[in-house]
């Protein structure tokens, strides 16, 4: 039977999965989403995750349908399926419990691809209910551990 190498995979002293580098993304703001609340303005913010970690961008209060956050987030990024994607969340701070306005499933592959210094800045569209729910823009640059060495 063949021996499976897995040490490509594991981080220092073989244990748990490589670490690749850090994605950083900054949540800059979103258009065109639906007002979930029956009186005033919406408090818009987002909750990002990559694998098992997840962070949330500052709330805008009374950012309505055109929020504006302009916040950073990193993420270490690892050599696993799970670090691919990352699931983006936009919720309204309310009183009583948050309420989804939409959210996203966003493929990392061409923030991986492209040089740390082009970036990968884009409009993610986000839906609710299978339908749209307006947009959110994302800056991602991803810094790579070790030169040329990306998630795959």
């Amino acid at each position: 039977m063949a021996e499976i190498n897995t040490a490509s995979k594991m981080g220092a002293g073989g244990a748990g999965p490589e670490k690749l580098g850090v994605l950083i993304a900054i949540f800059i703001k979103g258009k065109n989403l639906p007002n979930r609340r029956k009186m005033g303005k919406q408090d818009p913010y987002c909750t990002a995750r990559i694998a098992q970690n997840a962070q949330n961008t500052k709330t805008d209060k009374r950012g309505g349908q055109t929020p504006h956050w302009d916040h950073e987030l990193r993420f270490d990024v690892y050599d696993t399926p799970d670090s691919q994607k990352m699931k983006v969340t936009v919720l309204d701070d309310n009183d009583a419990r948050p309420e989804l306005i939409g959210d996203a499933l966003i493929d990392l592959k061409p923030a991986f691809e492209r040089s740390s210094a082009d970036g990968y800045d884009n409009w993610h569209p986000i839906m609710f209910k299978n339908k749209y729910a307006g947009e959110i823009f994302i800056e991602m640059t991803f810094y790579a551990k070790v030169r040329g060495r990306r998630p795959s």
